[in-house]
């Protein structure tokens, strides 16, 4: 049995960014070990974001 998903719903994704992120990932090779640290870390995708325009004001 499968769950249908109501066109024009109440209840569908709502992004909490005031900008629309770039379509395509960023990617980087990191050293091993490193992924896992900041995987483990409590909202890392946001502090990493903010990190990173930091970086390049």
């Amino acid at each position: 049995m499968s769950m249908t998903f109501k066109r024009h719903n109440r209840l569908g994704f709502l992004p909490h960014n005031e900008e629309p992120f770039d379509k395509i990932p960023l990617q980087a090779n990191v050293k091993v070990g490193v992924r896992s640290k900041i995987k483990a870390r409590g909202d890392w995708h946001n502090r990493l974001r903010q990190k990173l325009d930091e970086w390049l004001q």
